[in-house]
């Protein structure tokens, strides 16, 4: 019943549905350093381009 008002909601408001957050997405287990240095480096690129610095 519920998914019912969500999708007349969504529908009504014309939004499209999200992706699941990343902690959803993500694979678990042990990832390695360079793995990780990355997605800190793809971090720090969004940020800076957010605030117009690259």
């Amino acid at each position: 019943m519920l998914s019912v008002l969500a999708d007349a909601l969504l529908t009504s408001t014309r939004q499209q549905r999200w992706d699941a957050p990343d902690h959803f997405k993500t694979q678990r287990g042990p990832r390695s350093n360079a793995d990780i240095e990355k997605e800190i480096a793809e971090r720090r690129l969004i940020a800076m381009r957010s605030v117009g610095m690259w």
